[in-house]
């Protein structure tokens, strides 16, 4: 095969051009620091994990505060006789 059947191939020229681009911009990002190296001013550091705190719980409402619940007029849904009262407001 003969030594200029190289520079003769379309795909030589593509792949030469991008190489080119590839090593250019490898150049550029490492000049402008976007490349990262090991043990250099632009390494992450290391930052120590934070415990969540639990939320608070909000004030429960007095049962002073809650209207007695109208068996004629209110949507009342499971036994009325029941341990526990579930109250819901929405529009």
């Amino acid at each position: 095969m003969p030594d200029n059947m190289n520079s003769q191939n379309p795909w030589f020229a593509v792949s030469m051009g991008l190489l080119g681009l590839i090593v250019g911009y490898g150049l550029a990002m490492g000049m402008q620091g976007g490349l990262p190296t090991v043990g250099g001013p632009s390494a992450p550091t290391q930052q120590q994990p934070t415990v969540p705190t639990a939320p608070t719980a909000p004030a429960a409402a007095e049962a002073g505060d809650i209207r007695p619940v109208d068996m004629e007029t209110d949507h009342v849904r499971g036994d009325t006789n029941a341990r526990f009262t579930v109250v819901e407001y929405s529009d």
